[in-house]
């Protein structure tokens, strides 16, 4: 589910359609439950060339704060 959301807001959101993610590597810290509250924080990490794959790193944190996901995903935005 996590990795579905992640997704979304990558395609839907920020940067948009066009999208592609090439790669994603993913570290599970902590359980994340159905019915509970996550934060999601995504951070972009550009350089100077927009045509060019860049880095997305993604944490999920619980209710208390304690990081459940860290996630780094390589994408490409096709126009």
């Amino acid at each position: 589910m996590t990795l579905g959301e992640m997704s979304r807001v990558l395609g839907m959101e920020t940067p948009g359609p066009g999208t592609i993610i090439l790669h994603m590597d993913v570290a599970y810290l902590r359980p994340v439950v159905a019915d509970r509250t996550y934060t999601i924080k995504m951070r972009e990490v550009r350089s100077s060339r927009s045509d060019r794959p860049f880095n997305v790193i993604t944490t999920v944190r619980d209710a208390d704060d304690a990081i459940c996901i860290v996630a780094r995903a390589d994408v490409v935005v096709k126009r």
